[in-house]
């Protein structure tokens, strides 16, 4: 969601759900488009109790980004929307998409946008 103005801050408030969260990320992203897709890799890598995932799109794309174990098993779809061009961050919490604790090892994550596919290895360590 992109919030314009500002929103009351609520310790411990809950927004959103487990299938649609709303992840508010404190800081600025570039203005500037960017020029191709790209991935970044995860931070910090182990991690632990989250991570950060930073992902950019040169025009407006839908998006999967999803989590998978090292059986190839899907964990958690982190995204699955449209997001407008430029560069956009996601917060993994180590949970599972039934809202679990994930266990601790090697992970992949994975995007799609448009034609756009990249996968990259993260480490949750507990």
């Amino acid at each position: 969601y992109d919030i314009e103005g500002t929103m009351p801050f609520e310790s411990d408030a809950v927004r959103g759900t487990i299938s649609d969260p709303v992840i508010l990320v404190i800081g600025s992203v570039h203005d500037e488009t960017p020029t191709a897709y790209r991935l970044s890799q995860n931070h910090p890598n182990p991690f632990n109790p989250q991570t950060t995932i930073q992902f950019s799109l040169p025009q407006g794309s839908h998006v999967m980004l999803t989590v998978f174990n090292v059986r190839g098993q899907m964990v958690h779809t982190l995204v699955d929307r449209v997001y407008g061009p430029g560069t956009h961050k996601v917060v993994w919490d180590g949970t599972t998409s039934t809202g679990g604790a994930a266990s601790t090892g090697v992970y992949f994550y994975r995007i799609t946008a448009g034609n756009f596919t990249d996968v990259r290895k993260m480490v949750l360590l507990k």
